[in-house]
């Protein structure tokens, strides 16, 4: 074999091995972008919960003191709910509230 014909070769499988490569790295960022696609279960818990609670407290008798426990009910879902989402936001900066700046005085 001759120099030209072992660079060709190599130059061909560093070529492939880049591409696949390549090719590897856009199809798992293709699959990481799909994720926001695919509905939260939790969301549809939270719901279902405050709907159970709702009808558990009715009994199918409507009175004033129902229509005021399924506000409440339905006030408590949506405040677990957020509490959730806060901190889902917490945990995803949390890399970014741990170092704080503190002045030191030599004496």
């Amino acid at each position: 074999m001759t120099i030209g014909e072992i660079l060709s070769k190599a130059i061909l499988n560093t070529c492939l091995g880049m591409g696949t490569v390549f090719f590897m790295l856009l199809f798992i960022s293709c699959i990481i972008y799909m994720f926001k696609f695919i509905p939260n279960g939790a969301d549809k818990n939270h719901k279902q919960e405050a709907e159970r609670i709702i009808t558990s407290r009715n009994d199918g008798e409507p009175s004033e003191e129902a229509a005021y426990d399924d506000e409440i009910a339905v006030v408590i879902a949506a405040a677990i709910h957020a509490f959730e989402e806060d901190k889902k936001e917490i945990l995803k900066n949390e890399g970014m509230r741990q170092f704080t700046a503190r002045k030191f005085n030599k004496r």
